[in-house]
């Protein structure tokens, strides 16, 4: 698996639990090994959902985003053809499209 890691302060947990979904279909998990591309180790959170619906598609800006977020650090070229392959759905929500793509 391929991806980037971020860091968070402890304070901001909750809210980041909030916007991915924990306790409504996602769960978090801690403490997960992750491998650098300089070989170090560390602990990482991630998230996982706790039932997949194949019908359930990304928004289009959330794809945008992270096939952006994807080019910015670099995966390679492959991947990013991975998710620009995703398949997704306009947002009907206008206040969270316009919102998440000023950011």
């Amino acid at each position: 698996m391929i991806g980037v890691l971020f860091e968070i302060a402890k304070v901001e947990q909750r809210n980041l639990d909030d916007a991915e979904g924990v306790g409504s279909g996602y769960y978090r998990i801690d403490d997960v090994h992750v491998a650098l591309m300089n070989g170090e180790e560390v602990l990482a959170n991630t998230y996982l959902a706790t039932k997949l619906n194949e019908l359930v598609q990304p928004y289009d800006w959330y794809r945008a985003y992270v096939i952006a977020g994807a080019t910015q650090h670099g995966l390679p070229k492959e991947w990013i053809a991975r998710i620009e392959a995703t398949k997704f759905g306009r947002d009907p929500n206008l206040k969270r499209r316009e919102s998440a793509l000023q950011t």
